[in-house]
């Protein structure tokens, strides 16, 4: 062997070598560190103690008393009803003094002519979505203009809510009671 090629092999062993020791080094430290977490963990769980759970057994022990009388119940409060349109009292569901639940309904009023609109303007909504529909596959096969579109659609979303307004008018000829 030269003397470059010696000096490379030996160059080549001191790196070796050093790795090996820098290897034993790393594994050093890991273990360390684990032996430290673990010795903490095992400090802290002594410390610590098991939970403690405390437990009751249920006995048996005097009764409520109770006060049977007779007499008459009347409303903590007083509510009044009014209905929010105006029409014909067709059916009154309860009677003076009966006992009512919240939600309940106490009466019924006329709503022919209002049930009347509702079924024209549902008509009228049904009419609406099928113009917007027809003006939509236009648009969509380039036959139809945006504004005509547009214009289907607001016709459409303009019946829907003069139908929505007609069904809440018709929900206010039900009376019901506000509270139990």
């Amino acid at each position: 062997m030269t003397g470059d090629a010696a000096e490379a092999d030996n160059t080549e062993n001191r790196y070796q070598s050093y790795n090996c020791v820098m290897k034993s080094r790393r594994w050093l430290w890991i273990v360390l560190i684990l032996l430290l977490l673990g010795g903490a963990s095992g400090l802290a769980w002594r410390q610590l103690g098991p939970i403690t759970i405390v437990t009751a057994h249920p006995t048996r022990g005097p009764a409520v008393r109770a006060v049977y009388a007779t007499g008459t119940a009347e409303p903590a409060v007083m509510l009044p009803i009014a209905a929010r349109s105006t029409g014909r009292l067709m059916e009154l569901k309860v009677d003076e003094g009966d006992t009512v639940r919240a939600d309940q309904v106490l009466a019924q009023l006329e709503d022919a002519d209002l049930q009347r609109s509702v079924d024209e303007l549902a008509a009228r909504a049904r009419f609406a979505k099928s113009q917007f529909e027809r003006a939509q596959a236009l648009f969509d096969r380039k036959l139809g203009s945006p504004l005509e579109r547009d214009q289907a659609n607001a016709d459409w979303q303009a019946a829907e809510a003069a139908l929505a307004r007609a069904r809440a008018l018709q929900g206010f000829m039900i009376l019901r009671a506000p509270a139990d």
